[in-house]
């Protein structure tokens, strides 16, 4: 499964673009890292930054969805609730266990496959509102 971020991963709001680029590429350095076998310290380092930036971003898009009220809000923090969880399990499978294949696996499906589906499915929709909202919107409301 690729984890490269793409234009058209693009959500029409820049400051989110620009983290979803950041997180892709976190992620991607994360998959490498236990590809290549790297040391325990290493990759518990990477999945702590990826978990803090997960917190910094989830905090951007859920003030955005507050700022432009957004339908789809309370589903979208269910998402980033489920989101933070699977990164504090792997955390805590790291730590107890090491890095293990089945691991690998596991970061592969939830954490990839999650964070690709959310992007395309959740995040667009997001931004879709977003930028509907601003389009109607008089210029002096803007921020």
């Amino acid at each position: 499964m690729d984890i490269s971020w793409t234009p058209n991963l693009s959500v029409g709001v820049e400051k989110i673009d620009r983290q979803h680029q950041e997180l892709f590429l976190r992620v991607k350095r994360l998959v490498q890292a236990f590809e290549e076998g790297r040391q325990l310290a290493e990759l518990e380092s990477t999945l702590a930054f990826l978990n803090e930036y997960v917190l910094v971003h989830f905090a951007e898009e859920e003030s955005l969805m507050e700022e432009y009220p957004y339908p789809g809000r309370e589903y979208h923090l269910l998402e980033h609730e489920i989101f933070r969880a699977r990164v504090k399990d792997l955390q805590e499978s790291l730590a107890s266990t090491g890095p293990q294949p089945d691991l690998l696996a596991t970061i592969k499906q939830s954490i990839v496959g999650w964070l690709v589906n959310h992007v395309c499915i959740e995040d667009q929709a997001m931004g879709q509102h977003y930028i509907a909202v601003n389009s109607a919107a008089p210029r002096s409301q803007l921020p």
